[in-house]
């Protein structure tokens, strides 16, 4: 602790921002850990509507202060982007479209 009162190194924002020692954590964005989380839960034997759900979980443990309601939307608006893709594929037998 400093003479005036100040802990050292805090990680307390001031006037200009937050403080420069940031958790790893806080470096990973939302999306990332959403498509993380449900990955993980689909390798490991879940169906598709549980990984949902652990998405949406891992996503409110990150943002405990807002809905369940608005966490499921943010979560089926980040996964659609993937389900269209598999979509395509699945429609192409795997091939990108325009492929030859």
């Amino acid at each position: 602790m400093q003479q005036d009162g100040r802990r050292s190194g805090s990680t307390r924002g001031g006037a200009c921002g937050p403080g420069k020692a940031w958790r790893t954590e806080a470096l990973v964005s939302d999306e990332d850990v959403v498509r993380a989380t449900h990955e993980t839960a689909l390798a490991n034997g879940a169906c598709a509507p549980r990984a949902w759900r652990a998405a949406v979980g891992a996503y409110l443990e990150r943002h405990p202060g807002i809905s369940v309601y608005t966490a499921e939307r943010i979560v089926s608006a980040v996964m659609r982007p993937v389900r269209e893709d598999e979509e395509r594929r699945r429609m192409t037998d795997g091939r990108i479209i325009g492929d030859v």
